[in-house]
């Protein structure tokens, strides 16, 4: 069973790491023993976001300037235009979708190592439900 393969969780040592996330720096992380904190840049993923957004609006644009995979759909409304995705959409998506991958992962693991460097055995990561609006 996979239950048994989990390893036990370490007892608490009392030293933690906080996570803020945020979108400049997509991560800063602090320990409660004095050592450095740790910033992780977002600005690479937001350039990814950004380009990703024009070009897909270039691709829309045309896409619809050209009446590519176009279906009619019935609204109240009245006949609505609906696009399917081409295939450099898709390629795009999933350039985009890699791109974030990569940075999930390489991200995490700085943090996790930062967390051993501390000697660490808990991460506290914060949520704020309106971070975005101000």
């Amino acid at each position: 069973t996979p239950a048994a393969s989990q390893k036990p969780y370490l007892p608490d040592n009392c030293r933690y790491i906080g996570i803020d996330p945020g979108v400049d720096n997509a991560f800063a992380c602090v320990s409660n023993t004095g050592d450095k904190a740790l910033l992780i840049s977002g600005r690479a993923i937001k350039s990814v976001n950004q380009y990703y957004n024009k070009r897909m609006a270039k691709l829309k644009s045309l896409q619809a300037q050209y009446h590519q995979l176009e279906s009619i759909i019935s609204t109240k409304q009245g006949p609505k235009a609906v696009y399917g995705q081409t295939k450099s959409m898709q390629r795009l998506t999933d350039w985009r979708n890699a791109k974030i991958r990569q940075f999930a992962h390489k991200a995490s693991k700085r943090i996790v190592d930062y967390a051993l460097s501390c000697g660490a055995n808990t991460i506290v990561i914060g949520k704020n439900k309106t971070w975005k609006r101000s």
